[in-house]
């Protein structure tokens, strides 16, 4: 790129000054920087001084858009600071270093959630506010405290005719902000489970479901300020939610997954990456290279939104997306992704699958797969369909991993009140039951043996 200098720019004479006389110069503009532009100094008059350089950055401006000159400079620069960057992660990878570079990349992972140290926990308080019969499932309304009083509005689906306890499976909503936990396919998911023997928690994220429903109120630039990450908020009230999983006589504390689509495929990776008691993950329309993912979101904003939940502090510097599998490894892990999804590449899903292989080799390279679904951005039926199949057979012990069919099922209206915690009423045929849930200490962490 040849270097742009600064028009000269004529100050206007009722300011006292020579109209037409060249004031401001920046010989250096572009990937070197600019010098400060000089005024003369014989006028001493330093408001016309910033007058000129604003006159000169408006130029600027309004040369960039008509040229693309220097439009792009920036993403230009981060993206090849993240090819850079990759390939270098790509060497820790190896199986004769993972295992040492691991405990450091975990490190650096919580603090830049802002987990380093983890909260206190707190009581979770659980209160359990109504109950939904169904034949054979039943969904529980209920809330709990992941941190003092800040209360999340949560779904419990607990299975019928199946010997307890049971594993369970934390579902990670994505950005479905109205409706949260009971979006249509969200429901589908939960209740397919249930059906095939899990226990499911489900809970409306921050800003979504009846915790609000903009992106306004989902992300919020202030936690940056006391040392908090969007996903790091996210991965702690993950990481309460396993707790209270932990407390029921129903959940087998050793056999836990976790699911999620978009957002909660983000939720999914990063929770499991910091949380050993999650024994199988299955994260959907998430995982692929940042290297494709950001030239994917290239122009985009982050969708023109205040979508903060991807701006992990130095994550690609000391991670990257396959340094985050790594830290899963070696519990089974499915990554799922759609073949027409916009934002999330398929070949960046496979390249990340292909570089993590090398680690879970070490111990059984079954336990790590890719599923390529001809779908868009979602969690769409035969999405869930592979899933289905991959817990059955790391959490149940049946079948081989490959989809299963979905049960057949109904949901609940989206704005039903029968699936609302705070503000949906009682609803039809359900009682109160505004009293606390019974609490049994998280205790010690549980690894998973498979």
């Amino acid at each position: 790129m040849g270097q742009r200098r600064a028009p000269n720019l004529p100050i206007p004479a009722k300011h006292g000054l020579a109209s037409g006389r060249a004031y401001a110069k920046a010989p250096k503009v572009g990937l070197v920087g600019y010098k400060t532009i000089m005024y003369d100094q014989s006028a001493g008059n330093p408001r016309m001084h910033w007058m000129s350089i604003e006159m000169w950055c408006k130029d600027q401006a309004a040369r960039s858009k008509g040229e693309g000159e220097f439009k792009d400079l920036l993403l230009n620069f981060v993206e090849a600071e993240v090819d850079r960057i990759s390939r270098e992660a790509r060497v820790a990878l190896a199986r004769d270093v993972w295992s040492v570079h691991r405990l450091r990349v975990r490190e650096r992972l919580l603090e830049a959630l802002g987990l380093t140290p983890l909260p206190g926990r707190s009581p979770l308080d659980v209160r359990l506010i109504g109950r939904l019969e169904r034949s054979d499932y039943a969904v529980e309304r209920i809330t709990y405290e992941p941190r003092p009083n800040f209360l999340v509005p949560a779904l419990l689906y607990t299975p019928k005719k199946f010997r307890l306890p049971r594993p369970a499976v934390l579902y990670a909503c994505g950005h479905w902000m109205i409706n949260g936990k009971t979006e249509p396919d969200i429901q589908s998911c939960c209740i397919g489970l249930a059906k095939l023997g899990f226990v499911v928690l489900v809970f409306d994220p921050v800003g979504q479901g009846e915790r609000g429903a903009t992106f306004e109120d989902h992300a919020h630039k202030e936690l940056v300020l006391v040392g908090l990450s969007q996903e790091g908020l996210m991965v702690w009230e993950s990481m309460r939610a396993i707790d209270y999983l932990l407390t029921r006589p129903e959940v087998d504390g050793n056999r836990i997954g976790m699911t999620g689509a978009s957002g909660g495929g983000l939720n999914t990776l990063f929770t499991c990456a910091a949380d050993e008691r999650i024994g199988v993950s299955v994260p959907v329309c998430y995982v692929t290279s940042y290297s494709r993912f950001l030239r994917a979101m290239r122009g985009m904003n982050w969708n023109n939104t205040g979508d903060l939940c991807n701006q992990v502090p130095s994550v690609i510097a000391f991670a990257d997306t396959a340094g985050l599998c790594g830290l899963i490894a070696p519990r089974p892990l499915l990554v799922v992704a759609g073949t027409y999804d916009p934002q999330f590449p398929v070949a960046g899903a496979e390249e990340v699958v292909d570089q993590v292989r090398d680690v879970y080799a070490a111990i059984d390279p079954d336990r790590v797969d890719v599923c390529v679904v001809e779908s868009d951005h979602g969690y769409t039926k035969p999405m869930r369909e592979a899933a289905y199949g991959w817990f059955c057979r790391w959490l149940l012990g049946e079948g081989d991993g490959r989809a299963i069919p979905e049960p057949e099922h109904e949901t609940e209206p989206a704005d039903s009140a029968t699936c609302n915690a705070l503000s949906g009423g009682l609803g039809s045929g359900l009682l109160p039951l505004s009293v606390p849930s019974r609490e049994r200490s998280p205790g010690p962490r549980r690894s998973v043996a498979f």
